[in-house]
């Protein structure tokens, strides 16, 4: 059998129905052609679904075999085999009677997940001929390009409906203009935005529904602004592009348009988000942000006030008190009567009381400003348990009250924490105990709290690193058998200007804000407090605080305090006050002379700075508000003096502002010391033998010599500089330019500072500061960073006389700098 013409009947079939693209109309096309070439009576194309299902793709003649579904049966294993399988069928029940004759299944190879055959089915029980297997054994290639068709043919209608679906359903309105112009594409979501037809749309249409969307918009200018600015180029892309609509309804559209090129066709892809919600709420918060901004800047502006208003006046009540607590101490140590001294001890205590009134306000002040920062330091705590007691001991002792200590022995001896702050808790609740006690006791009792009761520990570490010891809770109880608090007022017992009893405030005196101050403590230490009370019985009050154990105190050294006229012996010292007020002049001066020095006074800075040109002294007590030149400042000019050099004198800052940030503008001048005012003996005291100290650790030349000058390079820093650059010509080359335009930035300064530029002086300074830096020449680049300050806040004052060292500093640099560039 010569197989050429069926084969090319088949080839034939199988490129019309290629040429119309129909998958489906192939097969049926192909199958009648394959079933007369190998005379057959009928033809079935099928698919094995499963085990038990096979799905009739196509079949010739039409309704002489199953046209849906059947047996994979007829399969007859030529699948699993990989190859034609030729059998006799007559006694397979999936065929009609008529036709069960012989049968030949031609597998095809799986193409694209579909495993099928190809049946040809004989009425006539002959088997096929060896030549009509020949010509069937040739089609199972064909028969699987054909597969392979149909099967992308299907995918293809699968993704493309699935596409459709996927796009329809979108919430987001999808746009598609072709790149000729001639028709869009729109989702039913961008149909409804637009008020159009969904699917194929005339171009004119949809432009026509964009522009009148975008003419509803609030913002249609801005729209316009930057649709103008970005089609103007090729290419032009927009994300996030908000249309806004006031409405009704009120709507806020974030608009996307892209460029696209998908397999040859160019267009433009426009999407619409709904993003209402989103573009409101955000509206919302920043309106919201901008109100809490503005809330915020009155409330630190409020609180600055508040912070300055209360410095001022503490500055203006500690000032008079301090003659008064001065003058009373001073009288105090002279022969007086009975009465006089009854009258002079009155009016100390009333001024003490004044004090400790501003304290409280002060402090309370500080800790709901938040600007309250607690130490941690080792405290030993039976010492600062009987420090507490013995400023109270002399008014127990007048009521005839007994005053008692237990410390429980798992105490730790010492701890980690605040011990000014916990000995104002203590005097706080024993002094209320004290005061509210007719006879009897008080009694402070230090425990460790139980597993059972314990709070959660918040303090901090001891300085250096973690603490070794775990956290503990320390309780101290403070009772008494004083007059009790009554069961409906103990709620008041812990607020600010409140008292259990308004009238303990004419029989006893207070402001109601110790226990305030002490609550606020405790919290920041990580405790809290509480109280418990029976009327006529007495009152217990509880403080419990976080610590951390630290190591044993060394045992107390004895040493001499109050006016004591041999301190001046032991500790010799020259000392300079500098002090504007009469009234402070005198008592500074009578106290140091009862504690057996004698001062030389100034009455201002400049005056100070005068003094230390004439002799050297070791102790300058500085009062920082003074006219003409304040402490501060004096003080900075001092240092830069010196270079920046600490060491004679020593710097005692001398105020009546008590507030944190006060101590450290003091600390950022250049002061080593602080004492405040009004000033108390034992203050005093211990920063005079602080300051023999440093004088005996600087030894006795120290008093005539001026600190040694700092070298004109850091010779560390240089010889970093050299390794970065990695040759000598390279950093000679480096120092060559850095002279000359050291040179130049001088005269610039000089120029600027003739011509009152200070804008110009201190881009200048600021400048040659960094670049000396680098070389290593840090006592010049100091020099700079001095003129620099001084250039932006008192140009005529002071900068003159900072550009003046400056250029003598840089003449030591050039001179250091020159030999090192010939090295």
């Amino acid at each position: 059998m010569d197989l050429g013409p069926p084969l090319k009947r088949v080839l034939a079939a199988l490129s019309q129905a290629s040429a119309e693209g129909d998958a489906d109309a192939a097969l049926r096309r192909v199958i009648p052609v394959v079933r007369d070439a190998a005379g057959a009576d009928a033809a079935l194309a099928l698919r094995r679904v499963d085990e038990v299902t096979a799905e009739v793709l196509a079949s010739d003649p039409r309704g002489v075999l199953p046209d849906s579904v059947t047996t994979p049966a007829l399969f007859g294993g030529a699948i699993e085999l990989g190859r034609g399988v030729y059998r006799d069928t007559s006694a397979l029940f999936a065929i009609p009677k008529p036709l069960r004759g012989a049968t030949a299944v031609l597998p095809w190879s799986r193409v694209g997940g579909i495993d099928g055959a190809l049946v040809l089915v004989r009425r006539a029980a002959a088997p096929f001929a060896d030549e009509e297997r020949a010509l069937l054994e040739a089609l199972p290639g064909l028969l699987h390009a054909l597969v392979h068709l149909r099967g992308q043919a299907l995918r293809a209608d699968a993704l493309r409906a699935r596409f459709e679906a996927i796009v329809q359903t979108l919430p987001h309105g999808i746009v598609f203009l072709d790149e000729w112009g001639s028709e869009a594409w729109v989702n039913s979501a961008a149909a409804a935005l637009l008020g159009v037809e969904g699917g194929v749309v005339r171009l004119p249409d949809v432009a026509r529904a964009m522009a009148n969307l975008r003419a509803r918009a609030d913002n249609r200018a801005e729209i316009q602004r930057d649709a103008v600015a970005a089609f103007s180029r090729s290419g032009a892309e927009l994300r996030d592009w908000r249309w806004i609509f006031s409405g009704p309804p009120r709507r806020a559209l974030s608009v996307a348009t892209t460029p696209t090129s998908v397999l040859g066709e160019r267009g433009r892809l426009w999407i619409f988000m709904d993003v209402t919600a989103e573009h409101f709420a955000q509206e919302e918060l920043r309106e919201n942000n901008a109100a809490l901004a503005a809330a915020r800047e009155a409330a630190d502006a409020a609180n600055a006030s508040k912070s300055r208003f209360l410095a001022t006046m503490s500055h203006e009540l500690r000032t008079p008190m301090n003659g008064v607590l001065g003058m009373t101490g001073l009288l105090l140590d002279t022969p007086l009567t009975a009465d006089q001294r009854d009258l002079v001890e009155t009016l100390r205590t009333s001024g003490e009381a004044l004090l400790a009134i501003v304290d409280d306000v002060l402090d309370l002040s500080k800790i709901e400003a938040g600007l309250l920062e607690l130490e941690s330091r080792p405290i030993a705590l039976r010492a600062c348990v009987e420090g507490a007691l013995d400023l109270l001991a002399p008014k127990a002792a007048s009521k005839g009250i007994a005053l008692g200590i237990r410390i429980a022995p798992d105490v730790p001896a010492a701890v980690y924490g605040d011990a000014t702050r916990l000995r104002q808790i203590l005097v706080n609740l024993a002094g209320n105990a004290v005061k509210f006690t007719q006879r009897g006791e008080v009694t402070v009792e230090v425990s460790l709290l139980g597993a059972d009761e314990a709070i959660a520990p918040a303090a901090p570490a001891e300085p250096g690193g973690a603490a070794v010891d775990p956290p503990c809770a320390i309780h101290i109880k403070v009772r008494d058998t004083g007059v009790g608090i009554p069961a409906d007022r103990m709620d008041r017992l812990f607020r600010a200007f409140s008292q259990a009893d308004a009238s303990v405030a004419r029989s006893h005196g207070g402001t109601g804000l110790g226990l305030a101050i002490t609550k606020r403590l405790a919290e920041l230490m990580g405790g809290r407090v509480w109280a418990e009370s029976a009327p006529g019985v007495g009152s217990t009050f509880h403080v419990a605080i976080a610590a951390r154990r630290a190591p044993d105190p060394p045992p107390p050294a004895a040493r001499a305090s109050g006016l004591d006229a041999s301190l001046g012996r032991e500790a010799p010292l020259a000392i300079l006050v500098a002090e504007d007020n009469a009234v402070n002049q005198k008592v500074i001066g009578l106290l140091l002379e009862r504690l057996g020095y004698r001062a030389d006074i100034v009455a201002n800075g400049l005056e100070a700075l005068e003094a230390l040109e004439r002799r050297p002294y070791d102790v300058l007590l500085m009062d920082v508000q003074m006219p003409e030149l304040d402490g501060l400042e004096a003080t900075r000019r001092l240092r830069a003096l010196r270079g920046g050099a600490r060491g004679r004198p020593r710097v005692v800052a001398l105020t009546a502002n008590v507030m944190t940030d006060d101590r450290e503008r003091c600390r950022a001048a250049g002061m080593d010391d602080f004492l405040a005012k009004p000033i108390q003996i034992d203050p005093l005291v211990a920063v005079l033998r602080r300051a023999a100290e440093a004088a005996r650790a600087e030894g006795p030349a120290a008093i005539e010599a001026a600190p040694a000058p700092a070298p004109p390079l850091d010779r560390e820093t240089l010889a970093t500089l050299r390794g970065i650059i990695d040759g000598p010509g390279e950093l000679a080359g480096l120092i060559d330019v850095q002279l000359a335009s050291a040179a130049e930035l001088l005269g610039d300064m000089r120029a600027a500072l003739a011509r009152g530029d200070a804008g110009a002086l201190a881009a200048a300074a600021h400048q040659l500061k960094g670049s000396s830096a680098m070389f290593g020449a840090l006592a010049a680049s100091e020099r700079c960073a001095a003129l620099e300050r001084a250039a932006r806040e008192d140009l005529a004052g002071q900068a003159r006389e900072r550009l003046d060292a400056l250029e003598a500093e840089w003449a030591r640099a050039r001179e250091a700098l020159e030999s090192e560039r010939g090295a």
